[in-house]
């Protein structure tokens, strides 16, 4: 996956923002800009950091883009993620690990485990990537993925 290449379409199930379980497609947000980020487990340290972040800036992404957090846990545990720490933020379930290999951030390493490397991605309300993080250190993350989307 690369800059500048369409973002693959997914239908993914998930926990929206006021808790509902649905089905959660990308193609369905054309004309938006969108965040996905790819974290590797609900409830680890690191992880509930950048869930955090990300939903403590919620008001400030959502003005101008749709923003989504993938894992292979199930929707049972990001319901629980959710609820634990207050998260609003959308977190869609990829127990397969189909969208993980689609987007190239399934952890190999794991070979035993499916678990997605820390990625975020920002796509363009025309359907490509604008800004791909690779190996996120999440301390100041949400900072430069808000500095990049208020480029687009």
């Amino acid at each position: 996956m690369e800059i500048g290449n369409i973002a693959p379409d997914f239908v993914l199930k998930g926990i929206g923002k006021n808790g509902e379980i649905k089905e959660f497609k990308l193609s369905d947000y054309k004309e938006k800009n969108v965040i996905i980020f790819f974290y590797p487990k609900d409830d680890t340290p690191v992880c509930t950091i950048e869930a955090n972040d990300f939903n403590h800036n919620l008001n400030n992404i959502e003005t101008n883009a749709i923003i989504f957090g993938i894992s292979a846990d199930n929707s049972e545990d990001h319901q629980k993620f959710k609820q634990k720490y207050g998260l609003e933020v959308t977190l869609l379930s990829d127990t397969t690990g189909e969208v993980l290999k689609l987007y190239n951030v399934l952890n190999e390493n794991l070979p035993d485990k499916i678990m997605a490397k820390r990625t975020t991605f920002l796509i363009g309300k025309d359907g490509t990537i604008k800004k791909i993080w690779k190996d996120v250190a999440v301390d100041g993350h949400v900072e430069e993925v808000l500095k990049e989307l208020k480029k687009l």
